[in-house]
């Protein structure tokens, strides 16, 4: 049982980094060109008007990895494209492999409860390594927060890495990993991989974020059915009773995912940005630029930038 269990981690971290690597070398040009946004003091005013023709007629994210391209390099928009392909592989990685090993206990936690209710006949246990036992839905965020919170300790300063990279190809182009690696510890020591690591351990909490406004809008969405149909049979002299109640259909319940991802993403993107701000510091950024932690960074872009400067990048995003 252990050992099925041990692999059944395995192997769900393995898939899980797979997954993940080949979503993010097919969206890295985006992922670079909303990093770099963000990262931006001054927008540029003129770049709108260096798109010209059938090139305007493009969607917006894709009209600014084109602009960028053509002010810097194709190859610029992959800067950082290997440490984060092995970023998002160990980050997926560790992430569900420690979440596979916690569920596990939290449902070895629940079978010993049942055990003791005489409860447990109804769960196929031994076949299936406690998957048929579920477990509540705030154990299950729990859950999933330590092993986010867990992940973002052990890769952040992998992150920190390809962030500066990202911010360097405009700076410096062309500095490898090892380059980059070694200015970061000659500039601030072990300390520099840690950058923005408090505004990364507080953005775990977008699962969570987007678990609640899907549900509030799925609640909201089934009483109003409900509310026309009931109206709707009241007209046609039928009884409440007789109005049967509305289900979700696919269609809904993917537009509703959407706008809980949304509504995720606009709560913690600010966080995302300050923690972008962070980890690009280097001997090459601006002094208006150079803040000492999360508390000035927010200060002073909110006196600079105003409330816009923390939504940057996020057309791409």
């Amino acid at each position: 049982m252990a050992a099925y269990q041990a692999n059944d981690a395995v192997i769900e971290g393995v898939a899980g980094a797979i997954g993940a690597v080949v979503a993010l070398t097919s969206t890295y040009p985006l992922l670079t060109v909303s990093t770099l946004r963000a990262l931006e003091l001054r927008t540029d005013e003129n770049g709108d008007k260096q798109l010209q023709g059938r090139l305007k007629l493009l969607p917006g994210p894709v009209q600014d990895v084109i602009e960028f391209a053509r002010q810097h390099s194709w190859r610029a928009l992959f800067a950082g494209l290997k440490p984060a392909v092995v970023a998002t592989a160990t980050s997926q990685g560790v992430y569900f492999t420690v979440y596979s090993i916690l569920r596990k206990m939290a449902v070895a936690r629940k079978v010993a409860a049942l055990r003791q209710q005489g409860q447990l006949q109804q769960y196929k246990t031994a076949d299936d390594g406690g998957k048929s036992v579920g477990i509540s839905v705030g154990a299950s965020m729990m859950v999933a927060s330590v092993a986010g919170l867990v992940n973002v300790l052990l890769t952040n300063p992998i992150w920190v890495v390809i962030t500066q990279m990202q911010a360097l190809s405009r700076q410096r182009p062309g500095m490898g990993t090892l380059a980059v690696v070694k200015q970061m510890y000659q500039d601030s020591g072990i300390s520099g991989f840690f950058k923005g690591l408090m505004p990364s351990m507080v953005m775990v909490v977008n699962p969570t974020i987007q678990y609640i406004l899907y549900e509030s809008l799925v609640a909201w969405c089934l009483d109003w059915r409900n509310s026309n149909r009931r109206r709707g049979s009241r007209a046609a002299a039928y009884s409440d009773k007789a109005a049967p109640a509305m289900a979700l259909g696919a269609l809904d319940i993917f537009v509703l995912s959407a706008l809980a991802k949304i509504g995720a993403t606009l709560v913690t993107y600010p966080l995302l940005v300050v923690k972008n701000r962070l980890q690009s510091i280097n001997r090459h950024t601006e002094e208006e630029m150079r803040y000492t932690g999360v508390f000035d960074a927010v200060k002073r872009m909110l006196a600079d930038e105003g409330f816009a400067g923390f939504y940057k990048g996020m057309r791409v995003k």
